[in-house]
C-alpha cells in the first residue's frame, strides 16, 4: 500500500517534471522518476510474492497437522472400540441382552429344546405401551 502510494506520488513528479522544467531537465526528471516507479514495482512484486509464498507454506503445513490429527483420532477411536469389544466375555453381553428384553417385559428362558436357539423371547401378557410407563 505505502509502495503504491510512493509510485502515484513518483508519477505526480514526472508529470511536473514535464511541464514545468525545461532543458535537460524536462528530459532527465521524468526519467529518474519512471525508473524509480519501476523499481518501487519490482520491490512490491517481490514483497508480496514472498508473502503469498509465505501464506502457502503454513496452509500447507496447517493441513498436514490436520491431517496427523485426523489419523490419530482415527486411532484413539478404534482404541477404544477395542478395548470395548474384544475383552468382554460373551457370556457377559448375552447376560446384559436378557436384562433388557426383561426390564422391557419380555420372559427370557434358555433354548433347551431346540438345538440351534440359544434363548426364547417371550411376552408375559398382552402387550400394552400403557403397561411401559416409568
Amino acid at each position: 500500500m505505502v509502495l503504491s502510494l510512493l509510485q502515484l506520488l513518483l508519477a505526480v513528479f514526472a508529470i511536473y517534471g514535464i511541464l514545468e522544467l525545461s532543458g535537460e531537465l524536462r528530459l532527465l526528471v521524468p526519467l529518474g522518476m519512471l525508473i524509480g516507479i519501476f523499481i518501487l514495482g519490482r520491490i512490491d512484486k517481490v514483497s508480496s510474492q514472498r508473502d503469498q509464498d509465505r501464506k502457502d507454506f503454513l496452509r500447507n503445513e496447517m493441513q498436514k497437522v490436520g491431517r496427523k490429527d485426523t489419523g490419530a483420532i482415527r486411532e484413539q477411536n478404534f482404541f477404544t472400540i477395542d478395548s470395548l469389544l474384544w475383552p468382554k466375555n460373551e457370556l457377559l453381553l448375552v447376560d446384559a441382552v436378557h436384562v433388557v428384553f426383561k426390564d422391557l417385559g419380555f420372559m427370557v428362558s434358555g433354548g433347551v429344546n431346540y438345538r440351534s436357539v440359544d434363548r426364547i423371547v417371550r411376552f408375559r401378557g398382552p402387550l400394552s405401551l400403557l403397561d411401559w410407563k416409568s
